[in-house]
């Protein structure tokens, strides 16, 4: 399962070896300094969220014993990409970046301790400021 690290000055989205074959990449790394609003999302296919993404491809699995969703490659209908690894519409963490300082826009990652690693970064990305 993807998580989200936080790594000197960076903000890394680990994927295991299942995702990076399935997502045709490696991790992503994105500066702190690009963080904008770190938010915990209950359900991210019932909320607005899902309205924001023009997905362009997307995969679907059975690893070991969970049903997946993953969107390897998804872009933001106002513009920009986005990182998407949703597991079963579970809790996730939803990462908002600044505008031309990465290609991303949007990093949302299912995590067990959403609030937990939600805390974590913004306290991470308030020091890097």
């Amino acid at each position: 399962m993807a998580r989200l690290v936080v790594e000197a000055s960076e903000l890394i989205v680990r994927l295991s070896r299942l995702e990076k074959v399935l997502a045709l990449r490696g991790d992503v790394a994105v500066p702190l300094s690009a963080v904008e609003d770190v938010s915990v999302v209950d359900r991210p296919w019932d909320s607005k969220v899902e309205n924001q993404l023009r997905l362009g491809f997307a995969t679907g699995g059975a690893p070991a014993q969970k049903l997946m969703m993953f969107l390897a490659k998804a872009k933001l209908r106002a513009g920009g990409r986005a990182v998407v690894i949703v597991y079963l519409n579970k809790t996730s963490v939803l990462v908002k970046l600044a505008q031309n300082v990465t290609p991303y826009r949007l990093i949302l990652v299912s995590t067990a301790m959403a609030e937990d690693v939600a805390s974590a970064i913004s306290r991470a990305a308030k020091e890097v400021e």
